[in-house]
C-alpha cells in the first residue's frame, strides 16, 4: 500500500486540501467510489435530437484535477453546462448538439463565473450519436489539468458478456489487470498506461471481477459486478504524493445497454 509518513506540506499541497478532504477522512491512504454516478441509459439513447432538431451527442467529465475540490465546466465559452463535479467523480450525462465544442473547466462556484483562472480547457468535436468520456486529471508538472477525450464504443455486444475499459487519470503510468472470480480468466492486462490513455475496449463475460491497479504511489484492487451488455469505464484517479497521501478512486460509469 502506501505509507503515510507524510513531508513538510508544499504550497501545491496547501491549495489541494480542499479536494483532497473531500475525497478522503485525513490518514485514508487509498479510496475506493464504485458507481457513484452510474448512469445506464436505454437502445438509442444516443441517437437522439436536440430541441433545433439537430442530431446529439453525448458527453461525461471525469473530474480528476486535485487541485479543485469541485468544478464547473463552461460549453462554448457562454454556457453554464454542469456544475459543481467533485473531485474524483463522474458527472452527469451532458447531451449537446453534434459538432466541435469548447470545455473550459473551472473552479467551481455553481455558475461557471470563477475569478480564477481556469483549471483545464479542450476541444472536443462530436460525432452525431457518439458518446465522448472526457477525463481531467493533474497536470504533470503541478498547478492545474490536462484533458484526454476517448469515444465510447457502442456496437453491439453478444450475450453474457459486457464491455469495460480502464482510464488513466493519474499523472504516471499505471498497470491495470481485470480478472473474472470464477475462474481466475484474466481479459484485460495493461503494462505502463501512460497518463490520459485508456485501455483498448474488453468484452469480458458477465458477473464478479476484481480490478487491480499498480502505480508509483501504491496499489489498489477493487471488486466489481459485471452486468451483461453494459459498457463499462474504470477511472483510476490520484494526485502525486506531495503531502505524503495518496487518493486512487476506481469509478464504473455504465454508459449503455446495448
Amino acid at each position: 500500500m502506501v505509507a503515510d509518513a507524510a513531508p513538510q506540506p508544499t504550497e501545491r499541497s496547501r491549495r489541494r486540501s480542499g479536494a483532497r478532504r473531500a475525497a478522503m477522512t485525513a490518514g485514508t491512504a487509498l479510496a475506493t467510489a464504485l458507481g457513484a454516478t452510474a448512469l445506464v441509459l436505454g437502445p438509442g439513447a444516443f441517437s437522439g435530437a436536440g430541441a433545433s432538431g439537430a442530431p446529439n451527442a453525448t458527453v461525461t467529465l471525469a473530474q480528476g484535477i486535485d487541485d479543485a475540490a469541485s468544478v464547473d465546466v463552461l460549453l462554448d465559452g457562454e454556457i453554464c453546462a454542469l456544475r459543481g463535479v467533485g473531485y474524483a467523480s463522474i458527472s452527469q450525462r451532458l447531451a449537446l448538439p453534434a459538432g466541435e465544442h469548447t470545455l473550459t473547466i473551472l473552479p467551481s462556484n455553481g455558475a461557471c463565473s470563477s475569478d480564477e483562472a481556469p483549471l483545464a480547457s479542450t476541444t472536443v468535436v462530436a460525432p452525431a450519436g457518439a458518446d465522448l468520456a472526457v477525463a481531467a486529471r493533474p497536470a504533470a508538472d503541478g498547478g492545474g489539468g490536462v484533458v484526454s477525450v476517448q469515444e465510447t464504443d457502442l456496437s453491439a455486444l453478444p450475450a453474457f458478456t459486457t464491455r469495460i475499459r480502464v482510464v488513466n487519470q493519474t499523472p504516471g503510468a499505471i498497470s491495470a489487470s481485470v480478472t473474472r472470480v470464477t475462474n481466475n480468466n484474466t481479459p484485460l492486462v495493461v503494462d505502463g498506461l501512460a497518463p490520459g490513455g485508456s485501455t483498448p475496449a474488453a468484452a469480458v463475460t458477465r458477473g464478479a471481477h476484481v480490478v487491480a491497479v499498480t502505480t508509483a504511489w501504491g496499489t489498489l484492487s477493487a471488486d466489481v459486478d459485471l452486468q451483461e451488455r453494459r459498457v463499462v469505464d474504470v477511472y483510476v484517479t490520484g494526485g502525486d504524493a506531495a503531502d505524503g497521501r495518496l487518493v486512487i478512486d476506481t469509478q464504473l460509469a455504465d454508459n449503455a445497454v446495448l
